[in-house]
């Protein structure tokens, strides 16, 4: 009996050490793995900050002990399947827009195809659920790969979910590339303003969806307001080899006309040179990280004035977009200026033609001189120290600051009466007309000296002969930014008012003069300066007779007063003012009655 106990004792402990041994390994082999939570999911490393471009492979993770999390949930395509009974996760991050293909694969065979299968959620917060899944990538009941050519920048889960049949290892692919077909992505591919020595407004329409960036250091300062900026476009243009201001307007053509939609905002940065064939690196940028801020609707723009650019020069526009930004947007050059102004401050010896001369007149109808000129950088009044004429701050008139002038000089040699009229501007030109000479000190030119001030148009009559000198002045006054809208013009020709500024706008003046008699000829204003009516062949005056009518002599009365009657005879009771008049006599050799027709 006992030699039987023992030769069972010791079969039962081999047995008992056997399965011990079993337990053990199926313990070690059947280990959960550690992106069996969610919130451990692993990483899948994408260099360079995660803007490398390749295929990267995750970890391993074994199915065979696999669990689920208490509020896990699954794609509706993935419960049908049943594919609901166990699963591990995985994760990455994309800092910019991707082509992207998600792989499930195995290193062996020992999972049937059916029994695994993932879906994609863009978020980082676990446990995600159906709001959460991604609309670029389609959930997978097998082994196989989800792709999109357009996927956004984010933060991505990926859950891997199997039926209780798949037990072994599985890992997961991410193929990343840039997108295709995506318009100015690349600072290689950069959109080209063309014909802008043709055209002094410019616009062109484009998607902005796919884009991406290459990099971390692209991003307007990547800690603050830009940290999420992660889509950009490029753009060129070359200035003309003369200008006055140059703008860059941005709106978009997508918001269906509608003019109250908040504001978002648009990062920009300029820089000289040209990114299709230079290196971005060796760009020079202007003035560093900026926004255009616009609704669609309105245009926002940066507006480049006098020296700010170079004449005939390329530059490059970057334009940075909130990685959620998919809009068709609008951008637009604007630029005007045909030369500097011709005389920019009044001193002596101006260049023709503002340099009239003697004004050409005539008696008729008069005669019209027309002259050009141009409100060029060089108008301006900060230019030049000449502040009775020119104040730094400017001529205020209807609440506006005149602060770019023009000057013209001329002469008249009789009475005149002359019209001035001027025309080219974005609003009402401001005119003045000082009776006096130019010296060589602007400063001779006084205010105290002027006949008449007036916006675009005025005629004074009677001018005495004399020196005069006429003073045109603009506005230099930027207009506020929801001044234009995205449908306000096309391209073509012809100067914008992209604000209340005449830079770079033509002065087309006009001054028409007539010839005006000085002093009518019986005036008085000498001895014998009347008209003698009835008078015989040596001019002697004879008596008039009854029933005769007598012609007088024609008279015109002339700009320049004559002596008058006593006031209380000539105009009693009223307030009429009467300046000149013409005198006539005559001889009657008894009474009787006279009628003078009106």
């Amino acid at each position: 009996m006992k030699n039987t106990f023992c030769v069972f004792h010791s079969q039962c402990k081999s047995i008992l050490l056997l399965l011990c041994i079993s337990f053990f390994c199926n313990q070690i082999s059947f280990a959960q793995s550690a992106n069996d939570n969610c919130a451990n999911a692993i990483p899948i490393n994408i260099p360079n900050g995660g803007f490398d471009l390749g295929l990267f492979t995750s970890a391993q993770s074994d199915l065979t002990a696999a669990t689920l999390q208490a509020g896990e949930s699954f794609a509706p395509s993935i419960i049908t399947a049943g594919l609901n009974k166990k699963s591990v996760w995985y994760k990455f991050t994309l800092p910019t827009t991707r082509s992207a293909r998600i792989s499930l694969a195995q290193p062996g065979s020992s999972i049937q195809a059916g029994n695994v299968g993932f879906a994609v959620y863009k978020t980082n917060t676990c446990v995600p659920g159906d709001a959460q899944i991604s609309t670029k990538f389609s959930p997978i009941e097998i082994f196989g790969s989800s792709f999109h050519p357009c996927v956004d920048a984010g933060d991505y889960l990926v859950q891997v979910s199997s039926n209780q049949g798949a037990n072994g290892p599985i890992f997961i692919t991410l193929d990343l590339s840039d997108s295709a077909n995506v318009l100015y992505d690349k600072p290689l591919t950069a959109q080209v303003f063309a014909n802008i020595n043709i055209n002094t407004h410019t616009l062109h329409d484009f998607l902005v969806q796919c884009q991406s960036i290459d990099n971390a250091a692209e991003i307007c300062l990547p800690n603050g307001s830009f940290k999420d900026f992660s889509k950009s476009t490029w753009h060129t243009f070359t200035t003309p080899a003369y200008f006055d201001y140059f703008n860059v307007m941005l709106a978009d053509v997508s918001n269906s006309g509608n003019s109250i939609l908040p504001k978002y905002t648009v990062g920009y940065r300029l820089y000289e040179g040209n990114s299709k064939t230079t290196p971005v690196a060796s760009l020079i940028m202007q003035g560093g990280c900026d926004s255009l801020r616009t609704n669609g609707f309105y245009y926002d723009y940066k507006m480049y004035r006098c020296g700010d650019l170079k004449p005939n020069t390329t530059y490059t526009v970057q334009l940075l977009y909130h990685k959620d930004h998919n809009k068709t947007m609008r951008i637009a050059v604007a630029w005007n200026g045909l030369a500097p102004t011709i005389a920019p401050q009044p001193i002596a010896n101006i260049p023709t033609p503002n340099n009239i001369g003697v004004l050409s007149t005539n008696s008729t109808n008069g005669i019209t001189t027309t002259l050009n000129d141009n409100f060029g950088c060089n108008s301006r009044h900060s230019l030049y120290s000449c502040p009775k004429s020119m104040p730094v701050n400017g001529v205020v008139s209807n609440g506006y600051g005149y602060k770019l002038s023009t000057f013209y000089s001329f002469k008249l040699i009789t009475s005149t009466t002359a019209t001035f009229y001027a025309v080219g501007g974005c609003g009402s030109y401001l005119m003045r007309l000082y009776k006096q000479s130019l010296t060589n000190d602007c400063n001779d030119l006084d205010t105290a000296n002027v006949i008449g001030s007036f916006l675009n148009t005025q005629t004074f009559s009677c001018m005495d002969s004399g020196d005069y000198v006429l003073q045109i002045m603009g506005r230099d006054t930027l207009q506020k930014v929801d001044n234009y809208y995205y449908g306000n013009f096309g391209t073509g020709t012809g100067g914008i008012c992209f604000s209340t500024s005449d830079l770079g706008r033509y002065i087309s003046l006009q001054i028409t003069a007539k010839t005006e008699v000085a002093t009518n000829k019986f005036s008085l204003s000498a001895t014998g300066k009347f008209d003698k009516i009835n008078t015989n062949g040596a001019g002697v005056m004879q008596p008039l007779q009854r029933g005769i009518t007598y012609t007088a002599q024609p008279d015109t009365l002339g700009c320049r007063n004559t002596v008058l009657p006593d006031d209380d005879l000539c105009q009693p009771g009223t307030s009429n003012i009467y300046t000149k008049a013409s005198y006539r006599e005559f001889v009657v050799a008894d009474s009787f009655i006279i009628s003078v027709p009106s």
